[in-house]
């Protein structure tokens, strides 16, 4: 792509991309990448056949956690395709794909920023690029370890304790990337809107897609789809029997991944990792 009398935008440690000069403010709402546009794009199948990017940490190859996913979720990150493994811990098959079908689609991860489709003025190897540029920045670390917990109506591992760098990764892939992502649709933004938002997760939405981002981001790495309340703590206690063995020992994060979706009916694949070099 040549850039024709248009301003280009800057990333950290190298130039990917060209756009017309765009407002910034913090966090404030803008009508920029982040704002939804009045296109008319307002259902699902207006959306279908369009791709996706998101970036994940997704756990490193023959790790513990990936032999956690693989086995409670039947895939890998590249391999999104393997066949459904017999139903673990004395689950029923209709109960375990129930639960795991939510899950399997996305793929064993946690979200640094959120899926998004491609800016027009944009392309993946500028993504690309970037996401080496942050992998750089990036020190990697290591936390106490994860535990199972119920979050909204789904189970889901998150951290054993708080730990800012979690967050800190999770705003840098946040704003660093944020150039690459194409502006909301409204049917991408009534669909969050319709989950009972506050109106500083309204705000967040329209600034950067995404309702669950800094002060709101919340890590973790779903293992069920939504679930009835009465069957969670029997479902929690039998998936806490079965995965145990799996999380013991700290949470280590080396990586950063970016996946990618071929269109929404299609699940989420592995695109690339990348190393953190960074400082401590």
């Amino acid at each position: 792509m040549q850039p024709d009398k248009q301003h280009r935008t800057s990333l950290p440690q190298g130039e990917y991309v060209t756009r017309s000069p765009q407002p910034r403010s913090g966090d404030a709402v803008s009508q920029r990448a982040g704002a939804p546009l009045q296109t008319g794009r307002q259902t699902a199948p207006a959306q279908a056949g369009t791709g996706r990017y998101a970036v994940y940490y997704a756990p490193e190859s023959d790790s513990m956690l990936d032999r956690l996913g693989r086995t409670w979720l039947g895939r890998t990150a590249e391999n999104p395709f393997e066949e459904l493994p017999e139903p673990p811990g004395g689950f029923a098959e209709d109960e375990y794909r129930h639960m795991v079908t939510a899950p399997r689609h996305y793929g064993f991860h946690g979200t640094l920023k959120a899926p998004f489709e491609l800016h027009p003025e944009t392309d993946e190897a500028g993504l690309h690029a970037a996401m080496r540029d942050v992998a750089r920045t990036a020190a990697p670390f290591e936390t106490a370890g994860l535990r199972l917990t119920s979050l909204n109506r789904f189970l889901a591992l998150v951290p054993v304790s708080v730990d800012q760098r979690l967050h800190k990764l999770h705003a840098l892939c946040l704003r660093q990337l944020d150039a690459f992502r194409a502006p909301l649709e409204e049917f991408d933004y009534a669909r969050h809107v319709a989950k009972g938002l506050s109106e500083r997760q309204r705000r967040l939405l329209r600034r950067f897609g995404y309702p669950f981002v800094l002060e709101e981001f919340r890590f973790h790495m779903t293992l069920t789809g939504n679930m009835e309340e009465k069957a969670r703590p029997a479902c929690r206690s039998r998936l806490e029997e079965c995965i145990g063995p799996y999380l013991k020992g700290p949470f280590v994060v080396r990586e950063i991944c970016l996946f990618r979706q071929e269109d929404r009916s299609r699940p989420f694949r592995l695109v690339e990792r990348f190393r953190l070099r960074g400082g401590a």
